[in-house]
């Protein structure tokens, strides 16, 4: 959890707000922007939100695996040692392929989501606000 609760906040805030960044630059160039803002803001979210979080997944990982168990004590322990003997590298190492990931299942999963909203609020003729 402690992985997840970050990743997924600073996803989901990116987007929103890289959205509207997006919308507003792209609407002097394109009429119809919509899925090019979708697909830029989702690999923007992702790249901030692989790369904010990519020390705690290291961190993680490295104390799952630990060997013994006087390597790290806990996660402070474990993110002090690990910049002390191998750099600040160490905790990003895996975020550069981590990256190309982005590109297909980001961006398809967020327009899928968006395009089954429209259809099913549009259908049924439903408004959320009304609840």
């Amino acid at each position: 959890m402690q992985g997840y609760i970050p990743n997924w906040a600073i996803y989901f805030t990116t987007y929103e707000w890289s959205k509207k960044q997006y919308a507003s630059i792209l609407s002097q160039f394109h009429s119809d922007r919509d899925l090019f803002v979708n697909f830029l803001s989702s690999i923007t979210a992702g790249a901030l939100s692989n790369t904010a979080t990519a020390p705690i997944w290291t961190i993680r990982t490295r104390m799952m695996t630990q060997t013994r168990n006087d390597d790290y004590r806990n996660s402070f322990h474990a993110a002090k040692k690990i910049y002390q003997t191998e750099g600040l590298y160490a905790l990003y190492r895996g975020v550069i392929p981590s990256m190309w990931g982005l590109v297909s299942p980001t961006t398809t999963t967020k327009r899928k989501q968006q395009f089954f909203f429209i259809r099913f609020t549009s259908v049924f003729n439903f408004h959320f606000m009304n609840i």
